[in-house]
């Protein structure tokens, strides 16, 4: 349990056979083996998630080949530019396909529960008494179409601009195959969209830029010889006004609205099949500056989002309906991002970043706030997962050696840092603080990076994550690696 192997190559090659034309080819291919989690439970104690665990769970595994997810990814990018003085083309492919098979406890018991149930079992090589409906072999496939046309003029002129249409595909496959199977589905999302962008320049130190891109998709599951489908679109602007003092200096103020595709529920009474598109509004206001002739840098920005129209897993009362995703939650949030590098020498320098977050359910009706707590209505909560404060530090050493013709050795020590986390909407049980050390050195020829590292290098045991599971809350535990 636990173990992870992981095989990646890439290759990119460029053609240039003019200065005003280049094409650029990337290819990604992964294979991964990621074992059955460790996971353990820990009383509910409306406090800390911390140890001593309860029990340790997620080992009972006897039925299945091969525990975990197996993975293959390939990612592929054609970019192509071509220069015609003025103005600029540009064409953007991409084709990604991921394949990947989860075998897994779906109960987290260390033995088998609710034997009763075997009669449910209904695929696979283990049908009978002794079958547990638990331990199921998910199958699934992911594949993307990506094709974007654009013209661009050229970047030196007072007023610039772009343009452009895209076209992304996707569809998604799960097949659920061994013990307790469910109907295979296929869902289809289209999206096509027309993009622009226009900027000013209204004095040598102003420049106001005004993007925006309007989209239509249409989004189709297929289950069980039955079609449903949904329509989609959208409006998405953004407007940045930045002012630059000196060539040092930079302050700026964007507002910008983004949106989370809709989607539609497998499951569930007819009336909440289509689920609407999530929508964002943000802004920002922040500055990025330098000095010492370039020996530092400093980012700062403070911003607010308003999330509308947010889904969430609705479990209906009526237990033969199940559960679906429903819009249902507003969420307020306001932050601070502070980051900044400085260089003592050419060979050594330091970077800290920091950042605080305030994220408050304004609207949220929670099933499990009801079935824990009576009372559904979260709002005022701070959602889960995400830590108020965070921090990280950096330090990083980098010198030339003669090996390979010219090449460098760098060595780095990083440590970041994460409050306490709520682990749901409840705000009754949350993770402790955590702090990791990562440690990272190696030689760069500039063709080839050889990188030794050690991660989570002091085996701090703090929980990384945790959810409700029952009547206790599950935690995942981090596990230092060296290679």
């Amino acid at each position: 349990m636990g173990d992870n192997d992981l095989f990646t190559g890439s290759m990119s090659l460029l053609f240039t056979p003019t200065e005003d034309f280049s094409a650029n080819l990337y290819v990604n291919y992964s294979e991964a083996e990621f074992g059955e989690a460790i996971r353990a439970t820990t009383d509910l104690n409306q406090g800390e998630l911390a140890f001593p665990v309860t029990e340790k769970i997620g080992s009972n595994l006897d039925q299945l080949t091969s525990p975990g997810i197996d993975s293959e990814t390939l990612r592929t990018n054609l970019s192509i530019n071509w220069s015609l003085g003025d103005f600029t083309l540009t064409s953007i492919t991409g084709y990604g396909n991921e394949e990947s098979t989860n075998q897994s406890d779906g109960d987290y018991q260390p033995e088998k529960t609710l034997a009763f149930l075997s009669f449910l079992c209904n695929a696979g090589p283990n049908v009978g008494p002794d079958c547990d409906i638990f331990q199921t072999v998910v199958d699934t496939e992911l594949e993307t179409v990506y094709q974007e046309f654009r013209i661009t003029s050229a970047d030196d002129q007072r007023l610039r601009w772009l343009a452009g249409v895209s076209y992304f595909e996707e569809e998604y496959y799960r097949n659920r195959t061994q013990n307790f199977s469910q109907p295979e589905s296929t869902k289809t999302s289209d999206n096509y969209s027309i993009f622009g962008s226009v900027s000013y320049d209204f004095s040598e130190q102003i420049t106001g830029t005004f993007d925006a891109r309007y989209q239509e998709e249409t989004v189709e599951l297929e289950q069980s010889g039955n079609n449903n489908e949904g329509d989609f679109d959208n409006f998405l602007p953004r407007a940045i006004i930045e002012y630059t003092p000196s060539e040092d200096s930079l302050y700026y103020l964007s507002a910008s609205k983004g949106n989370k595709p809709g989607t539609y529920n497998d499951s569930g009474p007819e009336e909440f099949r289509v689920v609407d598109e999530e929508e964002l509004w943000s802004y920002e206001l922040g500055t990025k500056f330098s000095g010492a002739e370039g020996r530092y840098t400093v980012e700062a920005a403070v911003y607010f989002m308003d999330w509308q129209n947010q889904v969430f897993r609705f479990t209906d009362p009526e237990p033969t309906v199940g559960s679906y995703f429903v819009n249902s939650g507003e969420t307020e949030i306001w932050g601070i991002d502070f980051s900044a590098l400085y260089r003592f020498t050419p060979n050594l320098s330091a970077s800290i970043a920091y950042s605080y977050v305030d994220a408050e359910y304004k609207v949220f009706e929670s099933t499990t706030a009801a079935g824990v707590t009576g009372d559904p209505d979260v709002s005022g909560n701070a959602t889960p997962r995400t830590p108020e404060n965070s921090a990280f530090a950096s330090l990083r050493y980098d010198a030339p050696m003669n090996l390979f013709g010219g090449s460098n050795w760098f060595a780095r020590a990083d440590v970041s840092y994460r409050d306490e986390q709520f682990i749901d909407e409840i705000n009754l049980e949350y993770l402790e603080p955590q702090t990791l050390v990562n440690l990272r050195a190696g030689i760069d020829t500039g063709s080839l990076r050889l990188t030794a590292f050690v991660d989570n290098a002091f085996d701090n045991e703090a929980p990384t994550t945790g959810f409700r599971f029952g009547a206790r809350a599950l935690v995942g535990l981090p596990i230092g690696r060296q290679f």
